[in-house]
């Protein structure tokens, strides 16, 4: 923790907001383009990571945010990302020593423990845990050890919680067998 409140990032963005950005899915014909609530510098990366939206703007001539096509920008998570088209830039004013080797082993340490590199390590170990048969059915994948979770159509049985008496933070015996459940396989 004492490393991370040494670096900074150049422009700051709140992570959680972030994946509630990335893993939106858009369906149906056409896109409302109202339904986009987000800062406008933020478009760009919006449309890079939904290029069928971004086409839809291209091709809808009363798209308002036509402006915001064709940038390369990227959040920085992505694997194609280059640094210099990245959302944010780590930056560690002061010294590394006592960290790690090098001020370059700062940045990198930094950036995939407390910038988009944690990210995309998450996003690259995910792995499905509950396939859905029809598109209606439960889903489930998450990345290691249960750090990141995403699923759909999902029931969680959170009834026994008010009975606990403890702190739930960091018990690994939230939930019990039988507690979570779906259909899928």
């Amino acid at each position: 923790l004492q490393k991370m409140e040494l670096c900074s990032y150049t422009k700051r963005l709140f992570v959680p907001a972030l994946l509630l950005l990335v893993f939106t899915e858009h369906t149906g014909c056409g896109y409302n383009f109202t339904d986009i609530n987000l800062p406008i510098e933020h478009i760009p990366y919006y449309f890079n990571s939904f290029p069928e939206v971004a086409q839809q703007c291209e091709e809808n001539p009363d798209c308002p945010f036509k402006s915001s096509l064709g940038h390369k920008v990227c959040w920085g998570y992505e694997r194609d990302c280059k640094p210099q088209n990245s959302y944010s830039t780590p930056s560690c004013p002061g010294d590394h020593r006592g960290w790690v080797k090098t001020k370059q082993d700062q940045l990198r340490t930094f950036y995939t423990q407390g910038d988009f590199g944690y990210v995309r390590d998450q996003l690259q170990e995910m792995m499905v845990m509950c396939e859905p048969t029809f598109k209606e059915d439960s889903s489930l994948e998450c990345s290691k050890h249960l750090r990141f979770c995403r699923g759909r159509n999902i029931m969680i049985n959170f009834t026994d919680l008010n009975t606990r008496k403890e702190p739930l933070r960091y018990k690994m015996d939230v939930l019990k067998e039988g507690q979570i459940g779906g259909f899928c396989t």
